[in-house]
């Protein structure tokens, strides 16, 4: 990569596509420290490691039609009964079965955001309108004021929780007023990073989303657990609105492999405590390294990831390819809609990772 702009087929990728935009095979990646995607840096769960040979044993059989495995990890994690919860193969295939199915004709979509809420809004059919977050107060939650607005003029609105890539968290109780204020309007809300965050229940709609006909969750299992290859994950919401979504879902939408490991994984509340006090513990100490560097900018959020702004007119291209040579991978940012041309995301990974981030960092803002 040279000072050039990059073409405009990598601002729709994803941060696992990070290696090809270089110009890397993606085969080549394995020696790189990969900050691009948002993963546990903890990896695998054990739980899963040893019961690998009797989970290659399920492949030889059909999952159940409605993906049964993955709503028991749901009805002992949070308490939901199965009628209110959709299996299927990550959040992200959810989302699009969600618009197919309700047909919306507008939806507001926080920006900057994950690229395939507004994808899917529009492959549905439906015109999206965006609500930007404001860099010059840290991508801070939009006020009630504003979301009111926003909903008024809409059928439905996508939020992340916390939103990727700012990280912005939005309290339970600004989404609970949101949805109640438009009883006739949707929240839609994406908590597949909120595992990652120490209280996550005081933030979460799963404990009450089952009992609000407006409201619908998606959640992933892929991130915390480091297993984004199984593909797991849930839409949440009332059973009038999961049994819309079911009506136009074929069976066998969750593998063999997924329903075997969801259960499994109820096995891991001190991983996950772990995986938080790591995130939290290291978050910090870049922040406050990155702190004291004059070329980029930290904007820490609430989940295991971190965006950062070059300064003094810094070239992201630039900067991209400094730190290709040196080994390491992070998510380019321009196809966020709402950011500046001149962003990075990177995910927190293990301490001995992070500090050969920092190091590349500083030599460029030393150079």
């Amino acid at each position: 990569m040279t000072g050039s702009r990059p073409s405009a087929g990598i601002y729709h990728r994803h941060g696992d596509t990070t290696a090809a935009d270089v110009g890397m095979p993606v085969s080549e990646k394995k020696g790189l420290l990969d900050f691009s995607v948002s993963l546990n840096p903890l990896g695998v769960p054990d739980v899963i490691r040893d019961a690998w040979p009797d989970l290659l044993a399920s492949i030889q059989r059909y999952p159940t039609p409605d993906g049964r495995g993955i709503a028991q990890y749901y009805g002992q994690k949070y308490g939901i009964d199965a009628s209110s919860v959709v299996p299927g193969n990550g959040s992200v295939e959810l989302m699009y079965r969600c618009f197919a199915a309700l047909r919306f004709k507008r939806v507001a979509v926080i920006c900057p955001s994950f690229y395939d809420y507004e994808n899917a809004v529009r492959t549905s059919g439906a015109q999206v309108e965006r609500v930007y977050l404001n860099v010059d107060d840290g991508f801070r939650a939009p006020t009630l004021q504003r979301l009111n607005a926003a909903l008024d003029r809409n059928d439905a609105i996508v939020i992340g929780n916390p939103n990727n890539p700012t990280g912005t968290l939005f309290e339970r109780g600004l989404l609970h007023t949101l949805a109640n204020n438009h009883p006739g309007k949707t929240l839609l809300v994406d908590e597949a990073f909120l595992p990652f965050v120490d209280d996550e229940l005081s933030f979460s709609l799963m404990p009450s989303v089952t009992s609000s006909a407006n409201i619908i969750v998606f959640h992933s299992l892929t991130k915390i657990f480091a297993i984004p290859g199984i593909r797991v994950g849930a839409i949440v919401a009332a059973p009038q609105t999961v049994a819309r979504i079911r009506n136009v879902s074929p069976p066998w939408m969750c593998n063999s492999i997924a329903e075997c490991v969801a259960p499994m994984l109820l096995q891991c509340e001190n991983y996950i405590q772990e995986t938080r006090a790591l995130v939290f513990r290291e978050m910090s100490i870049l922040d406050d390294a990155v702190g004291r560097l004059k070329r980029f900018s930290l904007i820490r959020g609430a989940a295991n990831f971190a965006l950062v702004q070059l300064c003094d007119g810094m070239n992201l291209d630039w900067v991209l390819r400094h730190l290709f040579n040196a080994g390491i991978l992070v998510r380019d940012c321009r196809n966020f809609e709402g950011l500046s041309k001149s962003s990075f995301r990177f995910a927190i990974r293990l301490s001995d990772d992070n500090q050969k981030l920092f190091a590349a960092l500083q030599r460029m803002d030393n150079g």
